[in-house]
């Protein structure tokens, strides 16, 4: 291969960019991951909870009154309204239930 001023050049970057990647790896790793661990699991819980305490059970809330709905429509026997309406009822209380102990 003939030395020339291109493949020096070629070289010298490979080596330039290996060493950075490198320092930048090491850099990542010592400073960022504990730092970010803590804030993941706070918000982690943060969300489990707004999840289990607000969000199931009103999405509950509005199934129930779409099934009512339906039921007042004609659109749905009165067997199965009642399965999915327990369903919903039982799901959203034992979801707020769990959120008390997050």
């Amino acid at each position: 291969m003939k030395m020339n001023l291109v493949n020096f050049l070629r070289m010298k970057m490979k080596w330039v960019s290996k060493r950075v990647n490198q320092a930048m790896a090491l850099l990542i790793t010592l400073t960022a991951s504990p730092a970010f661990a803590v804030d993941r699991s706070v918000a982690g819980m943060n969300s489990v909870n707004t999840w289990l305490g607000t969000i199931i059970p009103i999405a509950a809330g509005m199934g129930i009154t779409a099934m009512a709905v339906a039921y007042m429509l004609g659109w749905m026997g009165k067997e199965l309204c009642q399965r999915i309406g327990v369903g919903c009822i039982i799901g959203g209380a034992g979801s707020w239930f769990v959120s008390l102990f997050f």
